[in-house]
């Protein structure tokens, strides 16, 4: 009989839905979207289902998500993004019953892509009621509260055998779809979590029982993808735990490219600064302040201002005046994040920093932190260090933890680790011990540890080694016995040398026994340097799922051998040697720095950078696109700007009444390698914040004992000689003969469509944003209903589809790259760090930079955490016989081997394509045999014990931790 059933005329959850299940043999609906309401709706009488009750619902993932075994992620994600948190406290009912339905298993929910079948409109279900009668139900109703009992819905009820088979070979077909999956188990242990959920009013009350997980379970970066691995939850712990105790965190943290170091290091952070009063100071390359900034208030919801060199900027674009270098001392948030460069120059305001006291200061690439005057000839000789290491040499004793992060804590020779460490013992004598402390002969210290020195052989000795500083309970049980033996208490650093006289015989043997795995795994070099390696979390297995602690994702590395080396046509071939003749002759006359291989260097990346290049420097300007510093499309392009202007033909904007403003001729000279590097890093942003950064910091070498030439180079670019003017001419017409012969395009189109990497997902990573401008214009005529996303400088961001842009914000790029959207984004080296692209399975690099370990940074915005597939493909392009082949050919093997034992590619590998760019290939030979061909010592990979935050239902309200950190420094 067929019934048909109004909200207007009853309630529908009371009068009809209740009623059917009351006692019922099973339950079968086809749903809407997932929600917690569906217990809203039928409460009890769904627990007095005797059977199964089995709900199929739509899902915002999409068939890739399923394809690639990454729906578990994607419904976590879905929903954490509904907020079930912002119901309160009256859900709590609602989420426990929830919960136990979905434990025992008498509930069954499985999800389902919108995109497999479309939307799913229509809503019905199939009862099988107490007495073994069967009805089906049809209508608009979603199972919700509100569809039940608040809107308008009609439904059609009929028990007709034919309409209940009808209905139940819909629900079949989608609840047995290959695309259907079950909710993710983490949804299953939320519901538990928010049913226990209590939250603590202030930062008081959780300072009487201070604990991370009450303040990270709800954060933004918890509740969003993957949420924390272990090996992240591990260092914050690890770090706040050793905060609270006497000698502060004191940690160098070395993992790899891709695991989340500036993640780990914002939470700790966080909680340091809730636990004291005092400042925390963040310290990173100029090209990472922004990131750091923006990381902070959208991962961890915690407010942060970045110094400009004038005047802080907070988290919300507030500009907060100040008055003159003193200003630096009363930053209005809790954490104030400063550019590398500021303390590099040595200028006031680093002073006034170094006199400060601080809860905690990190510094971000902290290899750049080193000695002036390394020579692997007398590598012991008494430190020169540069201004960033004495700085933190400076600091250390002021502040109560300081964290060091860098994937390379060791570039040429073990004793920039020890240089590293003896900042870190300054003001702690848990790193390398107190007065007397044999490790703190860099020598003797390092000698031990590379076994490079016989062991002591005999108790004093080896006691006098062990005892100061003496290792901490956490690192074993013979520790743990020996403390308790001295007795040595958990805050003593170091134990006196007296203390031997307390010891028995077992723990004499004990020591001596003991000794070589102390030196191995225990000193205080493993100790401190906190390391973990992909491969290594790929090879731990979590003893509680029998899975690896991080999935395995091996790479696919593409374009290799020497057959994949892209031959120039004849007429391209002369081009390039024509900007070889140019850089040599630039540099016969003029010590031009980085500017001296400039051309080559863009030439390396696409012709059509190189032609670019050449067109400014016969108009007599700097090539700003070192820094990628088109600002945006020009009118050859027939491109409108990021904000509808029109664009003159030199890449700068173009004024009301027709003046170009913003292009090459404003360029301020650089000066230094690395900062001339982290200005095309920076890739030209407009923003009047990145502006004042690139004032201070123009004025700054980036190491002191690299100052370059910048006046200089700008005179020489600014003054060609007849020969290099000549050159240049000849170069243009050479190029201008075929723009659209340049083989790396073929090369992309045909591993994006031939190669299928394009179904994958791929990054085309570029130094140049004229290289990725020109390949984005000629993807998008190709391939017209592809959009195509460019991540550049934050006003040249967009999606270009069939050659027409639209401008779009970088972040809005991510989320339209991690909903499936855009599935072909091209970027410049804006987009190499801090970036997560994990929906992506495929990377092209359309150049080599010259400095390597950048190559690492792309590589991990999709070999990282996060990434489901078990393998990713990388492809790196190069001219056959250009400087980049040559420096390939010269390095042969070498770049993996050397590559394992740094952790990732040093900066002074730079060096080499410097050397064979200018002809020197004997310089250049020395400087790759002088790299160390084994490691510089066995750092021990520290464990990753399982932390468990995510039952932790006990939260520390958002609105309190933020108005904690949003305080200021007081300026003392």
């Amino acid at each position: 009989m067929i019934e048909r059933h109004s909200s207007r005329r009853r309630r529908l959850d009371a009068g009809f839905l209740a009623d059917r299940l009351a006692g019922a043999q099973s339950y079968d609906r086809i749903a809407g979207y997932f929600s917690s309401s569906i217990l809203e709706v039928a409460g009890e009488a769904l627990e007095s289902v005797r059977g199964r009750v089995r709900v199929v619902c739509n899902s915002a993932l999409s068939r890739a998500d399923v394809e690639a075994a990454r729906a578990a992620q994607a419904v976590r994600r879905e929903w954490c993004d509904s907020r079930p948190e912002a119901l309160g406290d009256a859900a709590r009912p609602r989420f426990r019953r929830l919960h136990d339905l979905l434990r025992s298993g008498k509930l069954e929910v499985r999800v389902l892509p919108d995109e497999v079948f479309g939307l799913i409109h229509g809503k019905a279900g199939v009862v099988t009621r107490a007495d073994g009668r069967r009805t089906c139900f049809l209508g608009s109703a979603n199972e919700t509260a509100r569809a039940f009992r608040l809107n308008y819905e009609l439904l059609w009820e009929d028990d007709a055998p034919d309409a209940v088979a009808w209905v139940q070979e819909e629900f079949d077909a989608l609840w047995s779809s290959p695309f259907a999956v079950p909710l993710a188990e983490f949804v299953v242990g939320d519901l538990d979590r928010l049913a226990r959920r209590e939250v603590i009013g202030g930062v008081a009350d959780w300072r009487q029982a201070p604990d991370p997980a009450p303040v990270v379970v709800e954060a933004p970066v918890y509740r969003r993808d993957a949420g924390l691995w272990e090996h992240q939850k591990h260092f914050v712990k690890l770090a706040f735990d050793a905060h609270r105790g006497p000698h502060g965190a004191r940690f160098v943290l070395a993992d790899e490219v891709g695991l989340g170091k500036t993640l780990q290091l914002a939470m700790a952070a966080q909680l340091m600064a809730l636990t004291g009063d005092r400042p925390v100071l963040v310290l990173a390359p100029r090209t990472l302040v922004r990131q750091w900034r923006d990381e902070l208030d959208t991962q961890l919801g915690m407010p942060s201002a970045v110094w400009t060199g004038r005047q802080w900027v907070d988290e919300r674009g507030v500009e907060h005046p100040g008055a003159g270098p003193a200003s630096i001392r009363r930053c209005p948030r809790r954490v104030g994040i400063v550019s590398t460069g500021l303390i590099t120059r040595g200028s006031e305001a680093a002073e006034l920093l170094a006199g400060m006291r601080f809860e905690c200061v990190i510094l971000d690439e902290a290899h750049r932190a080193r000695r002036r005057n390394l020579d692997a000839k007398r590598p012991f000789a008494p430190a020169r260090p540069n201004n960033l290491l004495r700085f933190l040499q400076e600091i250390a004793p002021r502040t109560k933890s300081l964290l060091l992060a860098t994937a390379t804590p060791v570039q040429l020779h073990p004793v920039e680790a020890y240089d590293l460490l003896d900042a870190l013992a300054r003001g702690s004598d848990a790193v390398l011990g107190g007065p007397g402390s044999r490790w703190r002969d860099p020598r003797a210290s390092l000698d031990l540890v590379l076994g490079q020195r016989p062991p002591p052989a005999g108790f004093d000795q080896r006691w006098d080694w062990l005892r100061n500083p003496f290792p901490p309970r956490s690192e074993g049980r013979d520790f743990e016995i020996l403390r308790r033996s001295l007795p040595l208490p958990d805050d003593a650093a170091y134990a006196p040398g007296r203390a031997a006289a307390a010891l028995r015989t077992p723990d004499r043997r004990r020591i001596e026994d003991g000794f070589p795995r102390f030196v191995e795994r225990h000193n205080p070099y493993v100790r401190t340097i906190v390391l973990r390696t992909r491969g290594h979390l790929e090879r731990t297995i979590d003893p509680e799922t029998g899975a690896p602690v991080l999935a395995p994702v091996r790479v696919r590395l593409h374009g290799e051998s020497d057959a994949d080396a892209l031959r120039l046509p004849p007429f391209l071939q002369d081009a390039y040697g024509l900007a070889e003749r140019f850089c040599a002759l630039l540099a016969e006359r003029s010590n031009a720095g980085f500017f001296r291989t400039l051309l080559l260097r863009r030439m390396g990346s696409t012709m059509e950078a190189g032609r670019r290049t050449v067109d400014r420097l016969l108009r007599g300007g700097e090539p700003r696109d070192v820094a990628g510093d088109d600002r945006g499309w020009s009118r050859a392009d027939g491109w409108a700007g990021p904000r509808g202007e029109l664009l003159d033909g030199r890449g700068g904007y173009e004024a009301e009444g027709g003046a170009a403003v913003g292009a090459e001729d404003a360029a301020a000279p650089e000066e230094g390698r690395a900062l001339a590097e982290e200005s095309a890093e920076m890739d030209g942003d407009e923003s009047a914040e990145d502006e004042a950064l690139a004032a201070e910091e123009d004025e700054a070498a980036a190491e002191e004992d690299e100052a370059a030439a910048g006046e200089e180079s700008s005179a020489a670019l600014r003054a060609l000689t007849g020969p290099e003017r000549d050159v240049l001419l000849r170069l243009r017409r050479a190029l201008a003969a075929d723009r659209g012969r340049d083989p790396k395009y073929a090369a992309v189109r045909r591993l994006l469509v031939e190669e299928g990497w394009l179904r994958r997902g791929c990054i085309v990573f570029s130094q140049y944003f004229d290289s990725v401008r020109w390949l984005a214009g000629r993807l998008s005529d190709d391939l017209p209903d592809e959009p195509v996303g460019l991540y550049a400088g934050a006003n040249r961001s967009g999606v270009l589809r069939g050659g027409a842009f639209t401008a779009r914000r970088r972040d809005a790029l991510q989320d339209a790259v991690r909903r499936d959207e855009v599935r072909l984004l091209l970027g410049t080296d804006a987009a190499s760090e801090g970036l997560n692209l994990q929906r992506l399975g495929a990377l092209v690099n359309l150049d080599l930079p010259w400095n390597p370990s950048r190559l690492e940074q792309r590589k991990g915005r999709i070999q990282r955490i996060g990434q489901v597939r078990s393998e990713v493909d990388v492809c790196n392009l190069r001219y056959a016989g250009s400087v980049e082949d040559r420096v390939r050919q010269l390095l042969s093997g070498r770049l993996e081997s050397i590559a394992r034992l740094f952790g990732q590619l040093p900066d002074t590998l730079e060096d080499a394509w410097v050397q064979v760019a200018l002809g020197r290939i004997e310089d250049a030979k020395r400087t790759i045999d002088a790299l160390p061909d084994r490691p510089p010592f066995a750092l021990r990979h520290h464990a990753v014990p399982r932390v468990d935050w995510e039952s932790c239902a006990r939260v520390l309200a958002a609105d309190a931790k933020r108005r904690a950190l949003a305080r200021g420094w007081d300026g003392r």
